[in-house]
């Protein structure tokens, strides 16, 4: 039998057709590593190591997978005795202590023991020993840190002088979010729509020549979520669109991946930033809401909600992942920033929701003309004026929420029963006009 020793991964590599390392990067904060591995010359022992791990590595991930030897054992070995030298000169200074898979703590570092810290916090003294911290932070600034994991292994191969095989792993410290941006035109319901992706690498783990898959979708996973390091100074880069084009999407499962068309040197901190798809021109309804309850009373400018819908004669019909949309107005001087808005993921033939911010020139204003209550039944009148200060003309919807057993009579404009509790009046306001609603509710209770 002869014993093998790991070379560098990236030469290895380099000598490949396609690059030997994968990483698939899921929506709760962890990232499947796949690393194709080459080993060479025996050494005393059987021994061959690896470091540049990832301190978030779970300790059961580790799978190493070889084609023509045996492994022996494997040890994950997690050195933690470096990195603390300065904490004993911020005793008496606030500190942020990450935990390994859960939630972190702020307080005051009373005392630094050997195998332990003392955080005093807000309502109570804490006590966390040292094998459960990920990083400390001061001022938003990693502090310390334990050294990388190193994987140990003691292997068996009849090969004359190669072993070949493949390392997974999972790990917290990665993630990915998508990122929209919808640039409407002055005038109509025009617009382009644009989607980004962007990965994060709050590892101190480096990752040359990454392919990587974005998976939209959670994994079920008996483990609390992961806690992310905060690394001050982050890299933002965007990918060469040119070069780059745009990442295959695919379902996996339940789930849908997005593979990324070329590889990326990830290095700590670094955030990177690549279309997703290709820009899109899309058509989208705006609507101005006025919410109100039962004996709300108010005045205030409109709501303004966009819908778009994810359809082939939208140019769509793509499954939309959940993340962050920026609004942006196309004006004579460039891009106006309009607000920005959040959603889950949209899936093929739905319709996207938004909200857009309020209009300071579309005004609502609710009364009580009356209002009565007996022991077992009210009754209110309500008032609703909305004004268009407009030159345009403008969607409205009114929404009313009244909750418990109750009916409509008197009411001015035609309504729709949304649910249980909610009742909605819609219509179509011309430029500088107004219009007044009036209805009754009636309720009553046991």
């Amino acid at each position: 039998m002869r014993a093998v020793l790991l070379f560098l991964l990236g030469a290895f590599l380099g000598a490949q057709s396609h690059p030997g390392v994968v990483m698939t990067i899921y929506k709760d904060g962890y990232a499947l590593v796949k690393s194709d591995v080459k080993w060479a010359f025996p050494t005393p022992g059987n021994t061959v190591r690896l470091g540049n791990l990832p301190s978030g590595i779970l300790d059961t991930s580790p799978f190493l997978q070889l084609t023509n030897g045996r492994v022996l054992d494997q040890t994950l070995k997690r050195d933690r005795s470096q990195g603390w030298t300065r904490l004993e000169h911020l005793i008496g200074q606030e500190v942020e202590v990450r935990i390994t898979n859960e939630k972190s703590h702020t307080g005051r570092l009373v005392e630094v023991g050997a195998a332990s810290i003392t955080l005093q916090e807000k309502e109570e003294i804490r006590v966390i020993t040292r094998d459960k911290i990920d990083y400390i932070l001061t001022d938003g600034t990693v502090t310390a840190h334990p050294t990388s994991p190193e994987l140990i292994w003691h292997l068996q191969s009849a090969a004359e002088d190669t072993v070949r095989g493949t390392l997974l792993y999972f790990s917290s410290g990665f993630e990915w979010k998508a990122n929209y941006r919808l640039l409407m035109e002055s005038s109509g319901t025009a617009a382009r729509l644009e989607v980004d992706a962007q990965v994060a690498n709050h590892s101190q783990a480096t990752y040359p020549g990454t392919h990587l898959q974005l998976v939209e979708g959670k994994l079920q996973r008996p483990t609390s979520p992961p806690v992310q390091p905060q690394p001050m100074g982050m890299r933002a880069k965007a990918l060469d669109v040119e070069s780059a084009g745009y990442p295959a999407e695919k379902s996996l499962g339940d789930f849908h991946i997005y593979r990324l068309d070329r590889t990326y040197d990830l290095t700590p901190g670094d955030l990177v930033s690549v279309p997703l798809y290709a820009p899109r021109d899309v058509t989208y309804r705006k609507t101005y809401v006025f919410a109100s309850s039962e004996r709300s009373s108010k005045e205030e400018p409109l709501k303004l909600e966009l819908e778009l819908d994810n359809s082939a004669e939208n140019h769509l019909n793509l499954p939309l992942p959940a993340g962050v949309i920026q609004l942006f107005l196309e004006t004579e001087t460039g891009l106006e920033f309009l607000g920005e808005d959040q959603f889950r993921p949209v899936p093929k033939g739905e319709t996207v929701k938004l909200e857009g911010g309020r209009a300071f020139d579309v005004i609502g204003k609710r009364r009580i003309l009356n209002y009565s209550q007996q022991r077992k039944s009210a009754e209110a009148s309500i008032e609703i004026t909305i004004t268009n200060h407009r030159e345009e003309s403008i969607q409205v919807k009114v929404v009313e929420t009244i909750t418990g057993n109750w009916v409509i009579r008197d009411e001015s404009a035609m309504y729709i029963k949304q649910d249980a509790n909610t009742i909605y009046f819609p219509s179509t306001l011309e430029p500088n006009t107004s219009q007044v609603i009036t209805y009754t509710y009636r309720k009553s209770w046991n």
